[in-house]
């Protein structure tokens, strides 16, 4: 998994300069500039970076069906931090400030390099914010994890509460 970032992030930026490379050629403007930024960067990415991402996500699609051999489902939150203010560039994480690129990604990323069924359910708030809970499950079981967040939510109703405005507003 301490890998999983790193070829979520090759992956990704190979595959999205493939796709976008045309429209990108053709109309930049009708890119945002953050998007205009990860793409460029995206062409440098080289052939050995993809296919040593791809060489660990076919090791992390191992373990993790040799995981869930063990188990039924595997539970996390969905991000490290509350959602930050649109524009904001950093995040709290044990009261440290973190890049938000850096960090947000992190647990959502295994099972989106893998191809695995994964769902993000509200389990609460904090500082009036939602707060997701991450259920993954092995791949093409796309019914336990519907299962296990259906069982969830029955337990552990949130019974109407919902987040404070305030903060979703931005500044």
């Amino acid at each position: 998994l301490k890998y999983s970032e790193y070829a979520e992030y090759m992956t990704f930026m190979g595959e999205s300069a493939l796709i976008h490379k045309e429209n990108f050629k053709l109309r930049p403007n009708d890119f945002g500039k953050d998007v205009q930024f990860s793409l460029k960067l995206a062409n440098l990415t080289s052939a050995v970076d993809y296919l040593q991402a791809q060489q660990v996500r076919r090791m992390m699609a191992k373990d993790f069906t040799n995981a869930f051999k063990k188990v039924d489902v595997m539970i996390s939150p969905t991000l490290p931090a509350v959602a930050p203010n649109i524009g904001d560039d950093t995040v709290m994480i044990n009261n440290r400030k973190q890049s938000l690129t850096n960090n947000m990604i992190r647990l959502t990323s295994p099972a989106n390099l893998v191809g695995l069924p994964a769902i993000s359910i509200p389990c609460g708030l904090s500082e009036g914010l939602p707060v997701g809970l991450q259920i993954m499950g092995p791949a093409f079981k796309e019914e336990v994890i519907l299962n296990a967040a259906y069982a969830y939510e029955k337990v552990t109703p949130l019974n109407g509460i919902t987040p404070s405005i305030g903060k979703l507003l931005i500044n």
